[in-house]
């Protein structure tokens, strides 16, 4: 037995000895995902890890062969077998087509919408090789030759860099919708007031599954007279962060009532393909396949789970196209409709499949009337070409005559459009809001509001205030009046309309967010209503769980001047 113990030291010294190359690559691995682990959370995801990593191995692959003078012999290589590289770009794209084929189709989508200086450069570079042979032999030709070679590249960087081609195009898309804005006397009016802001209702939706799982954005939709807010819940492996399976719950918030915790429905649910999974299992990526022969022209966008006709849930992808040939714009196209069930692999990563519904259709299905479909990048679009009111020339960057652009919401995660419940005509729908502000940075007035139907509708409601502040500087109002830590636990979020028939002036609703171990907590949630009208833009508290009562503070607002609870 003593033997034993004084050989022990001696066995496992050769043992490790004849597993050396066994141990260290254990070692190496070990390390090896602790490093990819941390690139992970720094890069903010295992893809942008992965894409990082191939990236470095490419440059430092081609900075070998030019080391070693191996790009010549690549080249000769390449005029012998190139029918070898073609096919290998083939498989390469067909291979990126079925993991990330909506990354493929992202920068194809980037191409069409530049497609005027996809068909000008080449343009330019065939007339200059012409002009070289035609022109060189005389002094003046020499001289309108080269001043052709400088001029053109000095426009097309100045054509890029001004953003000529969409100028053009917005300018063209104002002309086709001017006619569709109907300018309103009388305000709209804002309805199923929304009790807490978007980024407190994810926080609740995490909250309330747990933290073994990945949310999608949450989403504001119509149900039963009521708004509520629909998140997807997908969970997730958290050693790689990598997200797999199928979303398998979905959490369905009221918001337009305080009452929260009585009225949060958890539903299970079985969808193959999400916005939070990966490779062929991305909803984007399985649309991009579901597209066909349209795929050159339309793109997925928003993602929204809403109940068919038969009360089940379904995965609504909002489409959009790229319409016209040379200055292409962005309009809405239609949606794309994810039934629950298996989807094989094929129709995941080749074939695609689902029902596309048209814009033109979308009427013949009351489920989908009225809700949240329209794009938020064609609703935008629309949005800014309202610079053009007083013709193509206004809106230039050495005229700005009445020129307008929608207002930036200073650092708030919330950007316009914001997604609200107005009455527009007897008509209470989701609509896309926006406020216009003058292009002068020094104006803090608001010249006009936009109201664009949600459900791809074609009527565009405008509203044309007087003396009214802009929505993101009556955020300083609330700033100014209460003293709160801004850095550290309180962030405002989401000024909107707040407009009553029976207000003569138009409020604004301000919130302030109460930061609670990175998530925001409702009963920290501080709401104010702002006076908007005028110049003193009086603010009041009003009780964030009482939605009855923020008219009757707003009357005495208008009569008392500033209240606080």
């Amino acid at each position: 037995m003593g033997r034993y113990f004084i050989d022990l030291p001696k066995k496992f010294w050769i043992h490790i000895t004849l597993n050396f190359w066994l141990y260290v690559s254990i070692v190496v691995a070990i390390i090896g995902l602790w490093f990819f682990n941390a690139l992970v959370n720094l890069v903010g995801g295992f893809k942008n890890a992965l894409y990082l990593i191939a990236l470095i191995l490419s440059v430092t692959t081609l900075l070998w062969l030019w080391k070693i003078e191996a790009i010549t012999k690549v080249k000769n290589h390449l005029k012998k077998r190139w029918y070898w590289y073609i096919l290998s770009i083939f498989i390469s794209m067909f291979v990126l087509y079925i993991f990330e084929g909506a990354l493929l189709h992202h920068y194809i989508m980037i191409m069409r919408e530049n497609s005027f200086m996809l068909f000008f450069i080449p343009l330019m570079i065939y007339s200059f090789k012409w002009l070289i042979k035609k022109e060189t032999n005389t002094l003046l030709g020499k001289i309108f030759t080269f001043s052709f070679a400088i001029i053109i590249p000095v426009f097309i960087a100045s054509y890029l860099y001004f953003g000529g081609q969409q100028y053009v195009a917005q300018y063209l898309k104002y002309n086709d919708i001017k006619d569709n804005i109907i300018w309103l006397d009388n305000k709209p009016i804002s309805v199923n007031e929304r009790v807490f802001p978007r980024d407190v209702y994810k926080s609740i939706a995490e909250q309330s599954l747990g933290d073994n799982n990945v949310f999608s954005e949450s989403d504001l939709i119509l149900k039963n007279n009521h708004t509520k807010f629909i998140s997807s819940a997908v969970p997730i492996k958290k050693i790689s962060k990598f997200v797999d399976g199928s979303i398998d719950s979905i959490i369905e918030i009221p918001a337009d009532i305080p009452n929260i915790d009585a009225n949060i429905q958890k539903k299970k649910v079985y969808f193959t393909v999400g916005e939070n999974l990966v490779w062929s299992r991305n909803i984007y990526n399985y649309a991009v396949k579901s597209l066909h022969y349209r795929y050159f022209n339309v793109f997925p966008t928003n993602v929204q789970i809403l109940d068919n006709e038969d009360n089940k849930s379904v995965m609504v992808v909002s489409l959009a196209k790229w319409d016209g040939i040379l200055f292409p714009t962005p309009e809405f196209y239609g949606v794309l409709i994810v039934k629950q069930g298996k989807i094989s692999w094929t129709k995941r990563a080749i074939l695609g499949g689902s029902k596309i519904i048209l814009k033109n259709d979308i009427y013949k299905y009351k489920w989908l009337i009225n809700q949240n479909l329209n794009s938020e990048i064609s609703t935008r679009y629309i949005a800014s070409t309202l610079r053009f009111e007083n013709g193509f020339w206004s809106a230039l960057s050495f005229v700005h005559d009445n020129d307008v652009l929608i207002t930036n919401m200073n650092g708030d995660r919330n950007e316009l459009p914001l997604i609200s419940v107005f009455n527009i005509e007897n008509k209470t729908k989701l609509f896309d809001f926006f406020e216009l502000k003058p292009w002068k940075k020094t104006s803090t007035n608001a010249r006009s509001y936009l109201w664009i139907p949600s459900d791809g509708e074609e009527k565009i409601f405008g509203y044309k205030p007087k003396n009214v502040v802009s929505i993101a500087e009556l955020t300083n109002k609330v700033k100014g009046s209460v003293d709160y830590n801004t850095e550290q636990k309180y962030k405002f979020a989401e000024p909107r309309p707040y407009f009553k028939k029976d207000l003569p002036e138009l409020f604004i609703i301000s919130r302030v967010l109460k930061r609670n171990n990175g998530s925001f907590d409702p009963s920290g949630i501080k709401t104010y209503l702002i006076n908007a009208s005028g110049t003193q833009n009086k603010v009041v508290e009003v009780n964030t769980y009482k939605v009855d009562t923020w008219e009757k503070k707003a009357k005495m607002l208008l009569t008392k001047g500033v209240n606080y609870e």
